[in-house]
Order: structure tokens, then C-alpha cells, then sequence
């Protein structure tokens, strides 16, 4: 297995030194460099991650973007966030919750269910 480092390269970004590490801190995600192969391992995203419409879609099940705002209204997706007058945005973490509470609906509908079924027979 290759020794895996985080790599980090000086960036000069309005005329202030930031690593690379840093930038990617300040973006929530975090880029691994395997040293022994020169390959960047995958992105991993942080809880606060902003996602943009289509990438919430995709988290839901690649759902239409109607539906996803059909869900909002309903209260079964988060709100957005809005970012700038044209533009949303939603937290990774809130669509985790959120689909965690659809999983613990699903599991106690099961469970309320049998309990309906024992009963009737």
C-alpha cells in the first residue's frame, strides 16, 4: 500500500500565500496525493459542503428539479440557501438529515405495519 500525504503547493491568490491545503480547507474538501504514484485520490466532501441544484437532485436519487422543489414546499427537502440574487445553494448536511428522517419514516411505517397485520389476523 502507498504512503498517502497530503500535498501541498503555495498558491498566490490576491497577493496573499494560501497552500494548497488551505484553499481546499476553505472549500470543505479534502484532496489526498498518493506520493509513491503522482495520482490525486478522490475528493472528499465536508458536512458543510454547498451543493448546487443539480448535485442535491443527484443526492435525492437523481430526482427532477421540480420534484426537488415540490419537496421543499413540502417540507420534505431543505431550503436553499441563497447565495446571490440568481443563485442556490443547499448544505450537504441538511439533505443528510433530511434523508435520514425519510429512512426513519420508511422504518417505522414498516414497523407499524406489522404490528397492524398481527393484529387484523
Amino acid at each position: 500500500m502507498a504512503f498517502r500525504r497530503l500535498f501541498c503547493v503555495t498558491f498566490v491568490l490576491t497577493s496573499q500565500k494560501i497552500s494548497e491545503s488551505e484553499l481546499f480547507s476553505r472549500a470543505g474538501i479534502t484532496y489526498l496525493h498518493d506520493s509513491a504514484s503522482g495520482e490525486w485520490s478522490g475528493a472528499m466532501p465536508s458536512d458543510d459542503e454547498l451543493m448546487t441544484r443539480d448535485e442535491t437532485c443527484a443526492f435525492f436519487g437523481h430526482i427532477h428539479y421540480s420534484t426537488l422543489y415540490r419537496g421543499v414546499a413540502a417540507g420534505i427537502y431543505p431550503e436553499p440557501i441563497h447565495i446571490s440574487p440568481n443563485s442556490v445553494r443547499w448544505l450537504r448536511s441538511e439533505c443528510q438529515k433530511a434523508l435520514q428522517a425519510m429512512i426513519r419514516a420508511r422504518d417505522e411505517g414498516r414497523r407499524s405495519r406489522r404490528t397492524t397485520r398481527r393484529a387484523q389476523k
